[in-house]
């Protein structure tokens, strides 16, 4: 036969307090079946003697039947209790875990509870969170009122316990920010929300409330406001106007660089059409279609629109060209109404002074093609005089021969000497002048080739003085003119082997390294060097660093390079220390270059 749950040992509770109190309801169900059956006997006892047809056997009969009845009805009761205890244990664990994920919550939130006594101010009930935000620990302080009010800056202390007092006699509620002062010394910025609770059905009133650590809100607030004032004070001190346009196509704000642009007082602005105060009319007179206007377009695409090529107007009805940029004011989807903020400069100023920068350098190049076409004339033509000066000289000391002294035949050798250079600068000058208009188009040159011509042209120089030149790797292929390389190349290592040290073999060092936007070239000797303070009036035309007695020439070689190397948009320089040698270095642009070539003017790093 198979056991009642009840009588299983499994089936009782486990806590020693749900086994008490289901012993108490048996022993209670028990006195309540043998008082119910002495009831029911004296009962039924009462009915026989009020009915003595009935016997005392047959009411001994029927006694038992409602015994079991009662009994039945007992065992169904106690089974009831047993789970409703079961459900009040159920309901105390739910309980005590919603309290742990309040309290949990509280902690994340940063939000405490508390209750206080309104008639007694050291009365009171915190949360853990409620410490945690006071900076003070359990059992430091009495959880009530004056505790809460203490913790609070004095600066914001009186208002509180003000706004507390009218709490406590039914006066409205408490929601406000304050600062909580450590005991540390530490301030933390807290949201308090209070409200009185009234009593009744025994309850004493209380008040209860929340209080809640704001300091991050506190910070983004400050630097929101920080962030607010430095945009407005770029707005009020920006040169450019700034103006907002609202989507009914009227000034809903403006600086006062628009205002003094446009001739409006800033208040006069707003609440006015654009037609009204800035771009209504075009430089005929004409009204324009106001949806053709270019400064909603940022609106239908939301992106920006510059402009460089428009005319405002002012208000006294002149107008002026402008630059200007125009982008939506709300960002898309935000479902605000757009607008558009419109940032504007004039250039009337910038457009004067490019039209007067144009015709100065229409007038500077006219200028360079007349001093090129001079230079030409100059260098060329005044050629054949001096030979004929030096021609007749010749033969005038020729036919003088018998008759000439030695200081006679010494003048007519400086005569010649003298007309000999002239000749020589004057060809250095017409070669200079020939670097912009006799150049060949630039195209990609080998410059190993460019080098071997050079080279080949100081072969002679090269042998005479035993010079050692070292290539050092491979030479890359540039954008150039190969005529102009092979003169550059010439020029470096002939001002090499020129300015050689006697007491030294000649070593001369050309290399190349890539570059920013190109490479850079470099022919190092181990010359005789020069003083740092003159690596830049080296590249002067006609200017030299030592007599001719010393060492010959015209000094305009490096010149050349310098007008050269430029041409071909780069640039170049020299270091040097006496004794030491000097190394020369320029940039030459590669032949990736070739489609950003324009007019010969881009420059390399």
């Amino acid at each position: 036969m198979k056991s009642s749950p009840l009588l299983h040992p499994l089936s009782w509770p486990r806590s020693r307090e749900a086994r008490d109190v289901a012993w108490v309801l048996g022993i209670t169900a028990a006195l309540f079946i043998v008082l119910s059956a002495t009831e029911a006997f004296e009962a039924f006892y009462a009915f026989s003697r009020a009915h003595e047809s009935w016997d005392l056997d047959e009411l001994v009969l029927v006694f038992p039947l409602a015994a079991v009845g009662l009994a039945w009805l007992a065992w169904r009761r106690l089974g009831d209790v047993r789970k409703e205890a079961a459900l009040r244990e159920e309901r105390e664990r739910d309980l005590e875990e919603a309290r742990d994920r309040l309290n949990e919550a509280e902690v994340q939130a940063r939000l405490g509870h508390w209750q206080c006594d309104p008639r007694n101010p050291r009365v009171g009930i915190w949360s853990d969170t409620v410490y945690s935000l006071l900076g003070i620990k359990p059992g430091d302080a009495t959880p009530g009122s004056a505790a809460l009010i203490a913790s609070v800056c004095a600066s914001d202390r009186t208002t509180f316990l003000r706004a507390y007092e009218d709490l406590t006699e039914g006066r409205g509620s408490i929601k406000r920010d304050l600062r909580i002062r450590h005991p540390d010394g530490r301030t933390v910025h807290v949201h308090v929300e209070a409200k009185l609770r009234s009593g009744g059905n025994n309850v004493l009133p209380r008040v209860v409330g929340t209080i809640q650590d704001i300091s991050l809100r506190k910070a983004y607030e400050e630097e929101l406001l920080r962030l607010k004032k430095r945009y407005e004070n770029i707005l009020m001190t920006a040169g450019e106007g700034i103006i907002g346009l609202d989507s009914a196509d009227r000034v809903s704000f403006c600086n006062p660089a628009a205002a003094r642009i446009t001739g409006w007082k800033a208040e006069e602005m707003v609440g006015r059409s654009r037609e009204e105060v800035l771009f209504g009319r075009a430089e005929g007179g004409d009204d324009p279609d106001p949806n053709a206007c270019p400064l909603f377009t940022a609106v239908a695409d939301a992106d920006m629109d510059l402009k460089g090529d428009e005319i405002f107007w002012r208000k006294d009805g002149n107008c002026f060209p402008v630059e200007y940029a125009s982008t939506q004011m709300a960002e898309p989807g935000s479902g605000d109404a757009p607008g558009v903020v419109v940032v504007f400069r004039d250039i009337t100023r910038r457009i004067e002074f490019e039209a007067e920068l144009a015709r100065r350098s229409r007038a500077l190049t006219a200028s360079n093609e007349e001093l090129q076409q001079f230079a030409y004339v100059v260098s060329h033509d005044l050629q054949e005089p001096l030979r004929m000066v030096t021609s007749y000289v010749q033969l005038l000391e020729h036919r003088l021969e018998p008759v000439l002294t030695e200081d006679m035949r010494e003048c007519m050798g400086f005569a010649v000497e003298g007309a000999q250079r002239m000749s020589q600068l004057l060809r250095a000058l017409l070669e200079y002048s020939r670097v912009e208009s006799r150049g060949d188009r630039l195209t990609r040159v080998e410059t190993k080739t460019a080098l071997d011509g050079a080279l080949l042209n100081l072969q002679l120089a090269i042998v005479e003085i035993e010079a050692e030149i070292t290539i050092e790797g491979d030479l890359p292929p540039v954008l150039g003119d190969e005529s102009q390389l092979v003169r550059v190349f010439q020029n470096l290592v002939g001002n090499a082997l020129k300015y050689h040290e006697p007491s030294r073999t000649p070593e001369i060092r050309i290399s190349a390294r890539r570059g920013r936007g190109g490479w850079i070239f470099s022919v190092a000797d181990n010359g005789i060097g020069f003083e740092p303070e003159y690596q830049e009036r080296i590249f002067r035309i006609f200017q030299r660093l030592h007599s001719r007695g010393d060492y010959e020439g015209t000094g305009i070689g490096l010149a050349i390079v310098k007008r050269i190397v430029e041409r071909h948009g780069g640039r170049v320089w020299a270091e040097g220390r006496p004794g030491e040698g000097s190394t020369f270095r320029f940039t030459l642009q590669d032949t990736s270059a070739a489609s950003r070539w324009q007019n010969g003017n881009e420059k390399v790093a």
